[in-house]
């Protein structure tokens, strides 16, 4: 019976620490290789880019190289184009926290550019995304 008990406890702690030291979904240097590559690009090529992933519905990617733009000291005219584009990348995740997300990307872009061109887009997709944080009629309100 103690035996038993021990095997079993032997078992499970090697399981245990083996799962902790490997994982399937550790992709750190992929990661790390990915960002070095974005960092290469050029301030027009991740602008261009980032559009195209947030066209083609890959938000992530798309918000990875507008934060990037946006972390460039000579971001200069692309600056207002990024700071949208990772609001969109929110919008276009659709899901409650991401639409949150991009209610406060779009509210604090209105509270640092007032009078810019783009202003008017951006009090819109505040209302979009109010509205789209509202549920549905049928269902209860928790």
């Amino acid at each position: 019976m103690h035996r038993t008990r021990f095997f079993t406890a032997s078992a499970l702690a090697a399981l245990t620490l083996f799962g902790a030291c490997w994982s399937p979904f550790s992709k750190g240097d992929k990661v790390d290789k990915d960002l070095a590559a974005i960092q290469r690009l050029s301030i027009e090529d991740l602008m261009r880019m980032g559009t195209e992933y947030l066209e083609r519905g890959k938000t992530l990617k798309a918000r990875k190289h507008f934060e990037e733009v946006l972390l460039r000291q000579d971001a200069g005219p692309y600056l207002v184009d990024a700071t949208l584009g990772v609001a969109d990348s929110y919008y276009k995740e659709g899901d409650r926290m991401a639409l949150a997300d991009a209610l406060s990307q779009y509210t604090n872009f209105l509270a640092y550019y007032a009078t810019h061109v783009r202003a008017d887009y951006a009090q819109y997709q505040v209302g979009l995304c109010h509205y789209d944080r509202i549920g549905r009629v049928d269902r209860d309100m928790k």
